[in-house]
């Protein structure tokens, strides 16, 4: 019977696709041939408005009608393995294998709501809920479902773009930026501001682009303006039909605004919060041997998958009287909510340094390259490895692979927004360990007299009007390890600079193991700045010429080098000592004239990037790192010949162009 219908529904539905029949009359012909069977099954008329709409969606679809097959064994076979592929296309990629418990359902729907809808018009899906419920979670799935979808690929174009609320509700810059990032992807251009936006020509190549945009963390409705380009109540006038842009916000006047189908993303049932927990908690051996616990740990979670994952690391491998104890702790408080969970989970590390670590990775390098951010923490900690590992385990951190960067290590807002909660519990600034608010970095750095105990810095430097710094601003600083002045994507040469110096800098500290520093003001790094655990060096916008005159460190422990639209730049430190060096970057160094040979001996350099060097004329003959993944040699007219290499490049890793006689 099954075969028979679907051979009648095919046949039918190809008529209707050829145009031989309409909607109607296929439905007619469907249901008086299985009138008894379908009436049989008391479906309700809604049911079978939706069996008809289901129909229509078939018949729109090329395909084979089962008449091609007279051999049922042989129909059976092909229609088991048609359904396979489109099951494995459908299947969440596998970093999100863990994470999916109890979504499955979730990402079915919204991907239904995407998929069976019509495409004769541009559509806006918004999921709703608090954090940590999974919003980003179910969008990223249903976005790698459709991406890899056969039908989507030829036609649209995909774009994600994460936390457009990282950096704060109002954070009006790195808005601009996301805008600079999206429509340059959606229209394949380089680096297109607002104003290029404006021009008739682009805005009629959008209108005739196909789209699939998941826009993550909207915080205001201002922010979905500017990314539509204040075309957000009728996204009609921007995109081709067919387009379907996705939004997750935990705020539901944002969709309100744009008139968005909202779908919430609630809390795990207790059967699905069961499930989830005892992924994380239990060791195969376990059985149910502390069922009464979990359910009593549940009562906390309230469903969140966050708290579930981050609780459930917390008790893994722990005997029962470790659990009973827990239980009680959780229960001291009548705040149940997930902040106060996750601060029960966080002091359950008992290790001093398992703490540190997390912080340090929280507040200062959540999507950071594992590889590199591992190099980091080892300057700081040999066992960072292990540690790292053990925080993954227990759903502090989470790593995701990129297929075209790698694996990336990440935290959840939530637990970064912990993390912050707990450093700023010290009212003592001195004693502060890592600072990101910038009156408090002002405070420290040119009023502050007493001790200063901090560990870390990292400082948005577009968030600060003007900030002088003295030549002994960082005196006295020995337990500084991060100091991290940034500007946010999209910005550079055109924000004033905000961060001068009253004279030379005359020290840094040289316990630093991280410096990233845009704008730098000086022409060179202090003359006694030798910071022999620096793991990563980043100078960009600057009118640095060499980074050290004299008596340079021998950089043993340096993993990045990264020195971009440094115009004055004449050379590039020595690295003959670098040996663990993994990624060295230069671009727009328009003075600098060779990168030196020394950089053919580095057997551990993963990336090679070297951009917009217009009067570079040689690089090494040879690169001899058996690692090496990206060889990137863009926009160099002076260069004859690309360096040789042993390895198999990733096919993202590889662009050289205008470079006269070059060879890969």
């Amino acid at each position: 019977m099954v075969i028979s219908f679907f051979n009648v529904c095919w046949l039918q539905s190809s008529k209707l696709w050829r145009g031989d029949l309409s909607i109607n009359k296929v439905w007619t012909v469907i249901w008086h041939r299985y009138a008894k069977t379908i009436a049989g099954l008391s479906f309700a008329q809604q049911r079978k408005d939706e069996w008809r709409k289901a129909l229509t969606v078939v018949a729109s679809k090329t395909g084979r009608t089962t008449q091609e097959i007279r051999n049922e064994a042989k129909l059976v076979d092909e229609v088991v393995a048609g359904v396979l592929t489109t099951l494995v296309a459908m299947s969440p990629t596998r970093q999100f294998n863990n994470y999916l418990v109890g979504m499955n359902s979730r990402v079915a729907e919204v991907v239904q709501r995407l998929v069976m809808k019509e495409m004769d018009t541009v559509r806006i899906v918004g999921l709703c809920g608090m954090g940590g419920v999974g919003k980003t979670t179910v969008a990223q799935a249903c976005y790698d479902n459709l991406r890899d979808s056969a039908d989507e690929k030829a036609n649209t174009k995909f774009h994600f773009v994460n936390r457009v609320g990282q950096n704060g509700v109002n954070d009006q810059d790195r808005v601009e930026g996301l805008v600079r990032e999206l429509y340059s992807k959606l229209l394949s251009e380089d680096s297109l501001s607002r104003e290029d936006l404006n021009i008739e020509h682009r805005r009629g190549r959008l209108l005739k682009t196909r789209v699939l945009v998941v826009l993550d963390d909207v915080h205001t409705p201002s922010q979905l303006d500017e990314l539509l380009l204040q075309d957000a109540s009728d996204p009609r006038k921007l995109f081709a039909p067919g387009s379907r842009i996705i939004v997750t916000t935990r705020n539901r006047k944002v969709l309100e605004h744009v008139k968005a189908e909202i779908h919430s993303v609630g809390p795990l049932d207790v059967n699905e919060s069961l499930q989830l927990f005892k992924l994380h908690a239990y060791d195969d051996d376990d059985g149910g041997r502390n069922d009464d616990l979990s359910h009593k740990v549940l009562s906390y979670c309230n469903g969140n998958p966050l708290a579930l994952r981050v609780l459930g690391g917390a008790l893994s491998y722990k005997d029962s009287k470790y659990w009973e104890s827990f239980v009680l702790k959780l229960g001291k408080t009548q705040e149940a909510e997930i902040h106060h969970v996750l601060r029960t989970s966080y002091e359950e590390l008992r290790d001093v340094k398992d703490r540190r670590l997390f912080l340090d990775i929280a507040c200062f390098f959540s999507g950071h390259w594992r590889s590199l951010l591992v190099k980091y923490m080892e300057t700081v900690d040999e066992s960072a490895y292990s540690r790292v590992e053990d925080l993954i385990g227990k759903s502090f951190l989470a790593s995701v692979f990129d297929q075209s960067e790698g694996e990336i290590l990440v935290v959840h807002d939530l637990l970064k927004e912990m993390a912050w909660n707990i450093v700023n519990e010290e009212e003592d600034l001195g004693r502060r360990s890592r600072l990101n608010d910038p009156a408090d970095i002002h405070n420290l750095l040119t009023n502050w007299k007493g001790h200063r105990a901090t560990e870390g810095i990292r400082l948005n430097i577009s968030k600060v009007k003007m900030m002088s710094l003295k030549a002994n601003a960082f005196e006295g600083m020995n337990s500084l390890r991060w100091l991290n002045f940034f500007l946010p994507k999209g910005f550079g040469s055109r924000h004033r600079k905000t961060i001068v110096s009253e004279g030379i800098l005359n020290s840094l500290p040289n316990e630093l193991r991280g410096l990233r520093w845009d704008q730098f003001p000086s022409a060179s790094l202090p003359g006694g700045f030798s910071p022999d655990e620096l793991a990563y060096l980043v100078i960009s916008h600057s009118p640095i010429v060499t980074c050290w005159e004299q008596n340079q460190p021998k950089l043993e422990k340096l993993s990045m080098l990264s020195l971009t639209s440094c115009e004055n730049l004449t050379v590039i430190p020595d690295l003959r000592n670098s040996a663990n060096l993994e990624h060295l970057v230069l671009e727009k160094c328009k003075s600098l004239v060779e990168v030196p040979d020394s950089i053919q001996y580095l057997v551990k350099l993963v990336r090679l990037e070297v951009r917009d060097c217009e009067n570079i004329e040689r690089v090494p003959d040879r690169l001899n790192s058996k690692l090496l993944k990206h060889l990137i040699l863009a926009n160099c007219p002076k260069v004859t010949d690309t360096p040789k290499h042993n390895t198999k490049l990733r096919p993202s890793g590889i662009a050289v162009r205008e470079c006269s006689n070059r060879q890969v």
